[in-house]
């Protein structure tokens, strides 16, 4: 028998990538922003993207403004979460070690995001894939 694929609405995920993108940039600002950010990225790759509050409001807005609906592979962005995750906490742990490291981790968070949300070039999508690649 077959297993569904799970799917998830790309501008939902587009929408994510600028929250994370505008936060991002704000806790360069408000530091304990990044931790938040981890807590959001570990529930949408460990959990359920259900119960992240920035998959809230960005369904909110997708439903709002009627976007235009395109589904895509949801495991893909489960790595590219999981990325980011790994990405947050060690920001999250540098920020009170050194602000240097911080600053180039969330400097980092920022393109990756910007790329997906204003271009739809997820990279760690293009990770997952080469991944399965080299893998099979």
């Amino acid at each position: 028998m077959l297993e569904k694929k799970e799917e998830i609405q790309e501008p939902v995920v587009r929408i994510i990538a600028i929250e994370v993108v505008l936060l991002s940039i704000l806790s360069f600002f408000v530091n304990p922003i990044i931790g938040f950010l981890a807590i959001d990225f570990a529930t949408r790759a460990y959990i359920d993207p259900k119960y992240s509050l920035l998959s809230i409001i960005a369904k909110f807005i997708f439903k709002t403004f009627k976007l235009e609906h395109k589904k895509i592979a949801l495991a893909p962005k489960k790595f590219a979460a999981i990325i980011g995750f790994a990405i947050t906490l060690f920001a999250s742990i540098f920020v009170g070690i050194s602000m240097p490291v911080f600053f180039v981790l969330t400097s980092i968070l920022i393109i990756f995001s910007f790329l997906e949300g204003a271009l739809g070039f997820c990279v760690g999508c293009k990770l997952h894939w080469l991944m399965n690649k080299i893998v099979k």
